[in-house]
């Protein structure tokens, strides 16, 4: 089954005096699902076409195809075949008939079965001409196949919405017309392709600091209690949640951020399988703490679902060693679906960092999400 969700544009524009201003985009990140195909591209315009099959056979291996290109008159578009048993490229099948996958261009990873990867065979490739093969032979195709399409053993794909999200890609990064296109080319130079958007520069975390114990949370939390009370109160009881004010305050936790600063998490929704969420909270470490709610905009609770409360996030933590605030909604338990957030603290505020997004629930977990936000420092990465 598959699951779809859209987050919110205005997710990178939230402002506040806590979690920092994204840049306006010159042009928004894009989120389209065609038939079997789904496209994400983020703010750099790095797009991902993707395919999905709602087809449930056991005896049929799993395949994802994944199209990955960057913006810009130079990037090449690349290939990823994520398979849940081994794959003879030389098989391969456009609605049948064979066509010349050039095997040897393409780069194994992964290879052994694992229990916790769905998808442990992989195979990839850059190659400009081998990539232009695959497409050429699958533009106007149906259904690409590994073998005889008709066999219940065989792995296959359905590739309907595939020149619809290929032209999404081409228009998002400029390309139409142009030699560069992916379907369709025309005459116009590389040259006249759009150069990549800039990417937000990387963020330089704040040192670690070491943890608080039990002894040192415990006011900062009673603090925060003391003046949002009210607020964690109307969270629990929007969500139906009935865990005692005790229980509740037991639960809270503080972290330290600095020498002078910690968040405070209180939380709100608990009594669901998965997705718990909490209200997050600044304080200074010293009396009168000063607590304040922290603002997340559009991304609060990972921009699945409108939010109560600007400082309410799901299943989040934080990394004291990267000074990394996290949040994750799930779609489902297995977790491969859903969407994430997260921000960087740089000593005086919390900046957006990443927001990854996946609505298809088929084994692919977090890690391997395509993004809707990322900084330069992330700019490598083959997401």
């Amino acid at each position: 089954m598959s699951h779809r969700l859209s987050l919110a544009v205005a997710a990178l524009l939230a402002v506040s005096p806590i979690v920092a201003q994204a840049r306006p985009l010159t042009r928004p990140p894009v989120e389209r699902d065609f038939k079997n195909w789904s496209v994400v591209c983020d703010n750099g315009n790095r797009c991902i076409a993707e395919s999905d099959s709602d087809e449930i056979n056991d005896a049929r291996p799993r395949l994802i195809l994944r199209v990955t290109r960057d913006a810009g008159p130079d990037a090449q578009a690349s290939l990823d075949i994520y398979a849940s048993a081994p794959l003879d490229l030389r098989t391969a099948r456009a609605d049948g008939r064979p066509f010349d996958a050039m095997a040897a261009q393409w780069h194994a990873s992964g290879g052994k079965p694992d229990g916790d990867d769905p998808y442990p065979f992989r195979v990839r490739t850059n190659d400009p001409a081998t990539v232009a093969a695959w497409l050429t032979a699958s533009r106007n195709a149906q259904l690409l196949s590994f073998g005889d399409s008709a066999s219940a053993q065989t792995a296959r794909m359905p590739l309907a919405g595939l020149n619809a999200a290929l032209l999404l890609i081409d228009d998002t990064q400029g390309r139409v017309g142009t030699v560069m296109a992916l379907l369709r080319p025309g005459n116009r130079p590389a040259s006249s392709v759009p150069a990549a958007p800039a990417l937000p520069p990387a963020v330089t975390p704040a040192p670690a600091v070491a943890n608080l114990s039990a002894v040192e949370q415990r006011p900062l939390v009673d603090a925060v209690l003391a003046k949002f009370g009210g607020d964690v109160k109307q969270c629990a009881a929007d969500v139906e949640d009935e865990m005692s004010a005790s229980d509740r305050r037991n639960a809270s936790r503080a972290v330290a951020i600095s020498t002078d600063e910690a968040l405070v998490a209180i939380p709100c929704q608990t009594s669901s399988m998965y997705n718990h969420t909490d209200l997050w909270y600044r304080v200074r470490r010293t009396a009168p703490f000063t607590p304040t709610a922290m603002n997340f905009g559009e991304n609060a609770n990972a921009g699945l679902d409108p939010a109560s409360f600007a400082n309410e996030l799901t299943e989040a933590g934080y990394d004291r060693t990267s000074a990394t605030l996290s949040s994750k909604v799930r779609l489902r338990n297995a977790g491969d679906c859903g969407s994430t957030a997260s921000w960087i603290f740089d000593g005086r505020r919390f900046l957006l960092n990443d927001i990854a997004t996946r609505g298809t629930c088929n084994g692919l977990l977090d890690d391997q999400w395509p993004r809707l936000y990322r900084r330069a420092d992330a700019a490598a990465s083959p997401r």
